[in-house]
């Protein structure tokens, strides 16, 4: 880094490309546990108060829905896919989002 530049914290991740890789996964899964939180509000599944206190489990399951975290998906051809972050499978409907 040269000596004129002045050092933000943007400045310094965007320039260490593994800790902006990191910086973003944690951002990305704050926001994926926001939502989380929300279907848990939506299908009547206990939670925190907070969105921000919520902690993911990988998998919740009731008698009319299952939510799955993070897991990896089989495709039809047999092999596994990169991971959605959120599953939910209504099993009144029968659909999976």
């Amino acid at each position: 880094m040269g000596k004129n530049r002045e050092e933000t914290g943007t400045h310094i991740i965007s320039e260490y490309s593994k800790l902006a890789q990191l910086e973003y996964k944690k951002r990305h899964d704050k926001v994926a546990g926001a939502v989380h939180w929300s279907l848990c509000e939506t299908y009547h599944i206990k939670r925190s108060e907070q969105w921000y206190q919520y902690t993911t489990e990988l998998v919740i399951e009731t008698e009319s829905v299952k939510i799955l975290w993070n897991m990896n998906n089989k495709t039809d051809q047999g092999f596994e896919n990169r991971r959605r972050d959120i599953v939910v499978v209504d099993k009144d409907e029968r659909e999976h989002s």
